[in-house]
Order: structure tokens, then C-alpha cells, then sequence
């Protein structure tokens, strides 16, 4: 029979286990499978099929969940339960349409999940109780991608065409307000007050710093060769940009708009992802099947970790 002083520490280690191994990096790879990593012990830790094609990746902000896009079979969309590490569902979208990229977005409180595709021009809500298709919206867009605001009531849509950048309001499911800004938007974000837009251009390789409520360009700031993905920390200070063509990852002050670090990382960099303390960035290197592991307080990179082939996107869940 076990002593209570062992039973506890039993308890205690199963905790710790449990706990180290809900937490890390999952990494979305194009070759079709998805790498979860335990940025602790620096380590991929597991490898599992994600669909033909993965393209993009998105957790819920309740962490339980991980949504995968896939480009070639866009019909559904994959869902990882995160504790179990197991497929909970797919979901059928876009049926007999030509296949592209999804765009994800949680509402806060993790109940909805709002898709786009590149090329569908509608916009898909879904139940995150049952994985339901809810509604489908046409709003006649080719989409390049979108995020929330902070009270999830619109949604900030860059768009291939004219108008480049949409306010889409979802309690009157209508177009509030564009604006027909010029450019090649590859990526949008919001700061953690809702207040502000950041729009990267990867044909000017700027991001522009944007009024959310009146979509006019405040200020720029030049980047890298063809920015791809932002991340900005939960305080706001500091936004951190991959650029594809000059293999680096840039950080911005916000604030001023201005580069204050050019971290240089692997072959054509893609998502980027923050740890939840903001002292650790991750890159996907896409051409290198690496991801770069960035020191944020001494802005360098510190290590790589192999990844499937062609990693796109990553999000890490605390």
C-alpha cells in the first residue's frame, strides 16, 4: 500500500506531465501533417496527418481546439482536439468549389468560428459546440485574409481586388465600411485595444498602421522583401513581421512605426507565432522545414527545430 507522501508525489508529477504536455508549438506543414512541439525540451514531440495540402492553422482562445485549412481538400476543415491529440471533426464547407486558402477567425468567446477562402466568395460561420455550419454569407470578395475585433462584433477583411480593406459587421451581416487603399495584402492583425490595424504589403514590403474605425492610413513603416505574417504582443509593444525574400523576421515599434530589429532566419520565413509571456517568437522557415526559435529580449535566434515539409503556419498553445 502507497504512503500518502507518495501518493501525492505522484500527483504532483502526473500534474506536471500533464500540464508540459498540453503546452507547446503546433506547426502546420503543406506536405500534409501537423508537428506538435515542446518548445521545453526543444523537441518534436509528435507528428500527425492534418489533410492534403495544409496551408493555415488557428487556435481558439480557450485553447482547446486547433483549426487546419487544407488547399487541396477544401471541402472540410480539420479540427484538433488539443488535450486528447486527436481528430474531433471535419467539417464540410465550400462543396465542388476550386481549392485555396482558409482564412480563420474566433469570436472571443470561442463559440463561433468565422472562415474565408481565397477562392470562395463567402463567408462561413460555425458552431464551435458541435462543429455546425451555421450560415453562409455571400459577400462577392476574394479574400487574402482577416482579423476580429476585440469585442467580436466585426471583422477586418483584406481583400484582392477593390476595395482592399473591409469593415464587415456581423450583428447586421453587412459591409460597413472600405477603403480602396493600393496594394498586395498579405496580412492583417489587430492591436490588443481594437483600436488599430496593422496591414502588411508584401508588393511595397510595408505594413501600414490603420484607424479600425475609419480604415485611413495613419503611418508605415518599410519591412523586409515581402512581408507575410505579423504577431503582436499582448501589450501592443512590439509587432514582429516575417518577410519571405530577405529571410528575416522584423520588429517594429508600433508607437513610432519604426523597424528596431532585423533578426535573420531561415529559408522564406511564413507564420509567425509568440509564446504567452512574449519572450519567444517562432518562425516557419517554409523552404527549410525548420522553424527558427527567436530570443525576443536579445532579438536572435537561438535555436531550429525540423519540422514536416514545407511548414506555413504555427500557433502555440500555453
Amino acid at each position: 500500500m502507497m504512503s500518502i507522501k507518495t501518493i501525492i508525489s505522484f500527483i504532483i508529477i502526473t500534474l506536471i506531465a500533464s500540464s508540459a504536455q498540453a503546452m507547446g508549438l503546433y506547426v502546420v506543414n503543406e506536405s500534409g501533417t501537423i508537428n506538435i512541439i515542446d518548445t521545453l525540451s526543444e523537441t518534436v514531440v509528435k507528428e500527425m496527418p492534418s489533410g492534403n495540402s495544409s496551408i493555415n492553422i488557428a487556435a481558439d482562445p480557450s485553447n482547446r481546439y486547433i483549426v487546419i485549412g487544407n488547399g487541396e481538400e477544401n471541402e472540410k476543415i480539420w479540427v484538433l482536439d488539443i488535450q486528447n491529440e486527436k481528430i474531433a471533426a471535419k467539417i464540410p464547407v465550400m462543396k465542388g468549389k476550386k481549392a485555396g486558402f482558409f482564412f480563420f477567425a474566433f469570436s472571443k468567446d470561442s463559440a463561433k468560428l468565422f472562415v474565408l477562402n481565397r477562392y470562395s466568395t463567402e463567408l462561413y460561420i460555425i458552431s464551435v459546440h458541435d462543429w455546425r455550419l451555421l450560415k453562409t454569407i455571400p459577400l462577392n470578395l476574394a479574400p487574402e485574409g482577416m482579423a476580429i475585433s476585440s469585442d467580436s462584433r466585426f471583422l477586418y477583411i483584406i481583400n484582392r481586388r477593390s476595395p482592399a480593406l473591409l469593415i464587415f459587421n456581423l450583428d447586421a451581416e453587412k459591409i460597413e465600411r472600405s477603403s480602396n487603399m493600393e496594394g498586395f495584402f498579405s496580412s492583417i492583425v489587430s492591436s490588443p485595444d481594437g483600436k488599430i490595424l496593422y496591414v502588411a504589403d508584401k508588393a511595397a514590403s510595408k505594413v501600414f498602421l490603420i484607424d479600425a474605425s475609419t480604415l485611413q492610413i495613419i503611418k508605415s513603416s518599410v519591412v523586409g522583401t515581402e512581408p507575410v505574417d505579423m504577431a503582436i504582443t499582448k501589450d501592443g509593444r512590439f509587432l514582429y513581421v516575417s518577410c519571405r525574400f530577405s529571410y528575416s523576421l522584423i520588429v517594429i515599434d508600433p508607437l513610432e512605426m519604426k523597424a528596431v530589429a532585423n533578426i535573420p532566419v531561415g529559408i522564406h520565413p511564413w507564420g509567425v507565432a509568440l509564446n504567452s509571456d512574449g519572450t519567444e517568437a517562432y518562425v516557419a522557415n517554409y523552404n527549410e522545414n525548420t522553424v527558427s526559435v527567436i530570443n525576443l529580449n536579445e532579438k536572435r535566434e537561438i535555436y531550429r527545430l525540423p519540422t514536416g515539409k514545407f511548414p506555413t503556419r504555427l500557433v502555440y498553445v500555453p
